[in-house]
């Protein structure tokens, strides 16, 4: 499965996909980031009118309340912030190659039902003869030359 899915043939358009979705995660990014920010310059309006209030001495309880709770916000928005404002960066080869190795290790490992229904939109089923195994790939996934002779020759050098 790894070797049809990440043939070389399909990086670029891997790559070109994921890159994509990270462009359009930073472009949702922004517009929190955006949310975020308002809400913290609103928060620190109030807090300054707040602070005003106890300037001319009228210290009540209530204002003091709402100024600390004002702060815990403002301290998790900022917070929030500035896990936003970590950069995404593109995927380039050495970033692919790690999304493949994990991807291998994923499906090798991991017995979840999202790893299962993957496997079973790749795979059709799977025989198992005496000397071989034949791996049958629901119609639509492309194995290109390379990828089949690769497993033909393997099969050919362990029958001799």
């Amino acid at each position: 499965m790894k070797n049809c899915l990440f043939q070389p043939a399909n990086q670029p358009k891997i790559i070109e996909a994921v890159n994509q979705k990270l462009s359009l995660r930073k472009l949702m990014q922004s517009g929190e980031t955006n949310t975020i920010q308002n809400r913290i310059n609103g928060l620190e309006k109030a807090n300054a009118n707040l602070m005003a209030y106890l300037e001319q001495g009228r210290a009540t309880e209530t204002i003091l309340r709402s100024v600390e709770k004002n702060e815990q916000e403002l301290q998790q928005l900022k917070q929030q912030l500035d896990a936003l404002d970590n950069p995404i960066s593109a995927v380039n080869d050495a970033t692919y190659q790690e999304i493949v190795q994990k991807f291998t290790n994923y499906m090798c490992t991991e017995r979840s039902p999202e790893a299962a229904a993957l496997k079973e939109a790749v795979l059709r089923d799977i025989q198992i003869g005496k000397e071989t195994i034949t791996v049958n790939f629901q119609h639509g996934v492309f194995i290109d030359e390379e990828t089949k002779a690769y497993f033909n020759d393997n099969r050919k050098e362990l029958a001799s």
